[in-house]
């Protein structure tokens, strides 16, 4: 409290108004780290795990449309160019998303399936390469049977499918587990959040009932003295506490205790002045501080006034002696 009381008025007020403005900066320093973790997680949910299954889901529609472009071909024989030229646009599209995916996700248990993928993947290219040669051939039930049970091109493509199915399950795995991340930094956010106001929030409150104490008390005490002094009552029993915690302060509210310290001392000077020439001493002298002293004037000029008053009566008291002295000589010599 002494430091308190020793800073400046306006040094308070800006100084609170200043840590309440450092609290906000701090509060929303706080907000915005939390909430760009929130961010990188959510966008890391995205782009490595969201983005990769949608990739996956297109891989598995592209898987599907390439066997139903191979059933085609023994359908829609007349449409078999076309079918062909699909599968291969088809194929080029699952080589470049499955290269994408693999860039997205790079952990080794990612890797380990997909090299099961890729070597599924090239069986059924294989396989479906070989059954547009034999269906060229003619060797249409052959071409079909690798289509069906446990054929080459059905036995690759569950392959494919199986790896696609472990990828997707990873994949919604870790994404459920980033998204439970990012809830619990949200929760963990707001606790800190909700912590920090709190504990801010109480501190300005503590602060400024300091420092609206530390203004008002004091203010107080001096108003009360103010009262007293202008019913006049010069404060001669204020105690030496109240004195000392005034006096003190190095503020605004010390130096205004100063001034009222030294307008009591010299007020009651001049009650001390009064009082002593009340009791017919005029010895006493007092000198005005300063030209406008007005009371040290007046108070001045009237104790000089009662001497010139006192001496007057004085001499013609002597004058009156020495006059009724001679008039009782001339009475005894008449007589």
């Amino acid at each position: 409290m002494k430091v308190l009381n020793d800073l400046k008025t306006g040094v308070k007020l800006v100084g609170g108004f200043q840590f309440i403005a450092f609290i906000t900066l701090v509060l929303t320093f706080i907000g915005y780290q939390n909430m760009k973790l929130i961010n990188n997680g959510v966008s890391a949910m995205f782009e490595t795990r969201l983005v990769p299954i949608n990739e996956l889901g297109k891989i598995t529609t592209d898987i599907y449309t390439i066997r139903g472009d191979v059933y085609k071909i023994f359908i829609f024989p007349g449409e078999k160019e076309a079918s062909i030229q699909s599968i291969s646009t088809l194929m080029a599209d699952i080589d470049t998303r499955i290269a994408a995916y693999a860039e997205l996700v790079p952990d080794e248990e990612t890797k380990n399936i997909l090299n099961d993928f890729n070597t599924g993947w090239l069986e059924y290219q294989s396989a479906v390469a070989e059954i547009i040669e034999l269906d060229d051939a003619g060797k249409t039930e052959e071409a079909i049977a690798s289509l069906s049970g446990i054929g080459r091109a059905a036995t690759a493509r569950k392959m494919v499918g199986e790896a696609v199915a472990q990828l997707s399950e990873i994949d919604f795995s870790n994404a459920e587990a980033l998204n439970f991340q990012a809830n619990e930094t949200f929760k963990k956010t707001v606790t800190l959040s909700l912590t920090v106001s709190g504990i801010c929030f109480v501190f300005a409150v503590w602060l400024g009932f300091v420092i609206s104490n530390s203004i008002t008390r004091p203010l107080k005490n001096l108003v009360n003295i103010a009262n007293l002094i202008s019913t006049g009552d010069l404060a001669r029993h204020i105690d030496e506490k109240t004195k000392r915690s005034l006096l003190n302060r190095k503020d605004e509210v010390g130096m205004m205790a100063s001034a009222f310290n030294n307008v009591i001392a010299y007020l009651q000077k001049m009650a001390d002045a009064a009082n002593t020439v009340a009791q017919n001493d005029l010895t006493i002298t007092v000198v005005p501080n300063h030209e406008n002293d007005e009371m040290g004037i007046a108070i001045a000029k009237m104790i000089a006034k009662l001497k010139e008053t006192c001496d007057y009566i004085s001499k013609s008291a002597l004058g009156l002696r020495t006059a009724s002295e001679e008039l009782s000589l001339s009475a005894t010599q008449a007589g």
